[in-house]
């Protein structure tokens, strides 16, 4: 069977990105939080002088919504360029029986059943270690294989249930 080798650099805003669509997926996404959070302070700012307790209670559920996103965010643009390999060159290779990695930190190979699931969207191809770890392939490091590769990953995790 064939194997595929990539290069790729990932940058501050897709690694974002990548992120944003795992959130997503799991219902967690930073938009619908940020505007729930929004609307519980507007409605939470009246229903405190109406209602006193539970308009406090709707501001203080609300603002911590936006401070957990808020914190979420910063962790990772921390975690980004505090890392090296995340910002410099990924080189991989996947074939029938491993996967081999290249980054600045050194070489890895593991076994197609360290993957328990996968995520494909639009932009990038995420490869789950576990429930919140995993590996981010963007789409475009792909190019015209994208497809076929994306095939060849369901053959090796199964369906797509992420």
């Amino acid at each position: 069977m064939k194997a595929y080798s990539f290069r790729y650099l990932i940058s501050e805003k897709e690694f974002m990105r990548a992120f944003e669509a795992h959130w997503k997926s799991n219902k967690s996404a930073t938009r619908t939080n940020i505007i729930l959070g929004s609307i519980g302070l507007l409605l939470g700012i009246p229903l405190s002088f109406a209602m006193g307790w539970l308009g406090l209670t709707l501001i203080i559920v609300a603002s911590s919504l936006l401070c957990l996103m808020l914190i979420r965010h910063f962790n990772h643009i921390r975690a980004y360029r505090e890392t090296k390999r995340f910002s410099s060159e990924i080189s991989i290779k996947f074939s029938e029986n491993q996967i081999e990695v290249k980054t600045i930190d050194g070489e890895s190979r593991l076994k197609w059943s360290t993957y328990i699931k996968y995520l494909n969207t639009n932009e990038f191809l995420l490869l789950y270690m576990s429930p919140k770890v995993f590996s981010i392939i963007p789409k475009k490091a792909l190019g015209d294989e994208a497809e076929e590769f994306v095939q060849f990953v369901k053959t090796k995790i199964g369906p797509e249930n992420a």
